[in-house]
């Protein structure tokens, strides 16, 4: 969990890519994706936005299952629909870009 702020420190700086233990990823957004309604703002549910800010704050699957009384598979089920909205590949550029859209603090 510790090294989760200073990622997302370093792509809402504007850096483009962020290091892991196995290889650099890739912060930018694919080209095209459904992050954006008619109005540019992201369509997220009020559920989704329960989600990222458990991701936000490190939770695994099963802790946000716990937390929001939900099963993992339904948890599983809700990051698919984050990271498809937003144009995110991982869980990291999903939270990194949900502040920077200020779509969670």
């Amino acid at each position: 969990m510790t090294g989760l702020r200073p990622a997302l420190s370093r792509i809402l700086h504007g850096k483009r890519r962020i290091r892991t233990e196995q290889q650099p990823v890739d912060t930018d957004p694919p080209q095209q994706s459904d992050k954006e309604n008619g109005a540019g703002k992201v369509d997220v549910s009020k559920r989704e936005k329960e989600v990222l800010s458990c991701l936000r704050d490190g939770l695994s699957t099963d802790e946000i299952a716990e937390a929001l009384a939900i099963s993992c598979r339904t948890v599983k089920f809700h990051i698919s629909n984050i990271l498809r909205k937003l144009g995110a590949s991982n869980r990291t550029q999903a939270v990194a870009l949900a502040i920077k859209e200020r779509i969670i603090e």
